[in-house]
């Protein structure tokens, strides 16, 4: 990426996001002329909404025509987008890039950052940006988001924007996809949750509970009526945010039991989503007492899912659980969608 482009997106990452999205939309609408909306959200895996809101702006500013057939570049439309390839050409090279991840995963919606969160903490920022951006646009005035706790979903909370009274989501609400665990209280669902909601000025449920409950206490609490109230608003979310662990620091956040410390270890887990442990080649080897959403259900057609992950340390864990990121949105950055994409190169069974 060129010193101004680098420059440009510490300044306005947001815009550059939309101005990269909107050339790639250009483009496509050339080389496909004249092109509806829905086969333009096909060929760029993006939903119709962005479509429509990206297409009325180009529109009102005279570069696309749209009519029964289709859209259509204008001229000042094609004039525009010759102007920008050199300018975008450096982004362009992510954007192919961030296609190799997307035909690998087979990601319903892939969103690439710039830069590596395993050692660039500007990239961890924008890589939190971005997700929260990704979830604004997918609320619903009477949804319910259910997030789970760990440092890339902080992240993505303190890129939410604080919203003037009156609230635009009144009736939103706001719950965790599980219960507490470690003794990080700053990256805790339950936290994340109550700053969550302070941002957006909606309504937000706790689940008081560990995760790590036994079976037989699990069974007992999961009967008291306030915990059932807020079990079904988990299990019944619209949204489910979720960050994706490496399996050896998940394995010593949650203080397990040295016996299923060792056992997870034996079976080289590499991956850790909602409880469940991974090994390299997608196997669920060994899964928690969960309080809270399961994979399953999430797997099944529950809420809509975003996954967020950043670095590239995170791009084996990316490809353990790759089956479970199909459908919805996953958000990653530079550094772990190389890494996939070199991870993928160097193995034929992927």
């Amino acid at each position: 990426m060129t010193e101004l482009l680098k420059i440009l997106q510490k300044i306005m990452p947001k815009e550059m996001s939309a101005l990269s999205r909107r050339y790639t939309l250009l483009h496509t609408i050339r080389l496909f002329q004249p092109i509806g909306r829905r086969l333009l959200s096909q060929k760029m895996r993006i939903s119709e909404k962005v479509i429509r809101t990206d297409t009325e702006l180009l529109k009102s500013e005279g570069l696309i025509d749209i009519v029964f057939a289709g859209m259509t570049l204008t001229e000042e439309g094609a004039r525009v987008l010759d102007s920008l390839q050199e300018l975008m050409r450096p982004l362009e090279e992510l954007d192919k890039v961030r296609e190799g991840v997307q035909t690998l995963l087979e990601s319903q919606e892939l969103y690439v950052v710039p830069g590596d969160s395993q050692n660039n903490q500007e990239a961890f920022k924008e890589l939190g940006k971005e997700a929260a951006r990704v979830l604004l646009e997918h609320l619903q005035g009477k949804s319910t988001v259910a997030i789970t706790g760990g440092s890339t979903i902080r992240k993505v909370v303190e890129a939410i924007p604080f919203q003037k009274a009156p609230s635009p989501f009144p009736k939103l609400m706001v719950v965790p996809a599980r219960g507490s665990l470690g003794n990080n209280a700053k990256i805790q669902a339950n936290n994340l949750v109550a700053k969550m909601a302070e941002r957006l000025q909606c309504r937000y449920r706790l689940l008081n509970l560990p995760d790590n409950l036994s079976r037989k206490s699990l069974d007992s609490v999961s009967q008291e009526p306030e915990i059932k109230e807020v079990f079904s608003l988990i299990r019944n979310a619209d949204i489910v945010l979720f960050g994706i662990g490496i399996a050896e620091r998940m394995v010593e956040r949650r203080n397990l039991e040295p016996s299923v410390m060792e056992e997870i270890r034996e079976k080289r887990a590499v991956a850790e989503v909602l409880g469940h442990y991974f090994d390299g080649q997608g196997n669920i080897v060994s899964t928690s007492c969960s309080i809270g959403l399961r994979l399953h259900e999430l797997e099944q057609g529950g809420g809509y899912p975003i996954a967020v992950a950043g670095g590239a340390d995170k791009a084996e864990a990316i490809l353990a659980v790759r089956k479970y990121l199909r459908r919805g949105a996953l958000v990653i950055d530079e550094g772990a969608a190389k890494r996939i994409l070199a991870l993928a190169a160097g193995s034929k069974t992927l």
